[in-house]
C-alpha cells in the first residue's frame, strides 16, 4: 500500500544535513550507519502551510494548517537500498527514506493553527511549545537516536501550558506491521531490502 502525502501553502527553511557514510563520488554519500543522517533546521517559517495524507473526497483526513515560526533537529532513519549496497562492495548504505524519523528540540513560538476535521475547524494559537517526538519504532545499535512512538515535552496554547510525559503516544493506534505496510509493502519501493527493524545498525 502507498500512502500519497500532499502539502499546500508555502514555508521557507535555513537547514544543515549532516550525513555520515560511503562516499560514492565528489557529490553522492550513501548513509551508513543507519542513523547516521541529521537535519538541523536552525530556522523554519510557515505560511498557511499544510501536509496530510490524500484519502478519498467521501473521507477526507484531517488537516492542520500552519502560520508562524519553529526550529528543530530531524534525524531520518531511511531504508537499506539494494543497489546502493552492491555499489559499495557489500557496505550496508541507507538511502531509501521511510516514514522512521525522530524529532528533538522541535520548538515553536507564535504558531497559528487551524485544524479542519470532518465538518469541524479548530482555530489555536501555540504560544510556545518545546517537543521530542519519534515516529514510528527504532532503536539503533550506539547510534544518536532512538525511540518507539512517543511525544513528550511542553506546549502552550492560547496561554495554557500542557505537559507532555514521554511516554505520551505519537499514534494512539500505531500498529507496525501496518505501519510497515504503509512504505515497505510488496513493489512499493523495490529498491527496498527491508522495512526498518526496530533494533539494528
Amino acid at each position: 500500500m502507498t500512502v500519497e502525502t500532499r502539502a499546500e501553502g508555502q514555508f521557507t527553511a535555513t537547514s544543515t544535513k549532516v550525513v555520515n557514510g560511503f562516499r560514492f563520488d565528489a557529490t553522492t554519500v550513501g548513509p551508513t550507519p543507519r542513523s547516521g543522517v541529521s537535519v538541523n533546521h536552525s530556522a523554519l517559517t510557515f505560511a498557511n502551510f499544510a501536509a496530510f495524507d490524500a484519502a478519498p473526497a467521501a473521507n477526507p483526513p484531517a488537516k492542520l494548517t500552519m502560520t508562524g515560526a519553529a526550529t528543530a533537529l530531524v534525524r531520518p532513519i531511511p531504508g537499506q537500498s539494494t543497489i546502493q549496497t552492491g555499489l559499495a562492495g557489500g557496505t550496508p548504505i541507507f538511502s531509501i527514506s521511510t516514514p522512521v524519523t525522530g524529532f528533538e528540540n522541535y520548538v515553536l513560538t507564535d504558531v497559528d493553527v487551524t485544524l479542519v476535521a470532518g465538518a469541524s475547524t479548530f482555530n489555536l494559537t501555540v504560544d510556545a511549545a518545546d517537543l521530542d517526538a519519534f515516529n514510528g519504532v527504532y532503536t539503533p545499535v550506539g547510534g544518536p537516536v532512538s525511540g518507539s512512538n512517543f511525544v513528550g515535552g511542553t506546549i502552550t496554547l492560547d496561554g495554557q501550558q500542557i505537559a507532555l510525559a514521554a511516554t505520551t503516544p505519537l499514534d494512539s493506534a500505531f500498529d507496525q506491521a501496518a505501519f510497515d505496510a504503509s512504505y515497505a509493502a510488496p513493489g512499493c519501493v523495490p529498491d527496498l531490502f527491508e522495512p526498518v527493524p526496530a533494533a539494528g545498525p
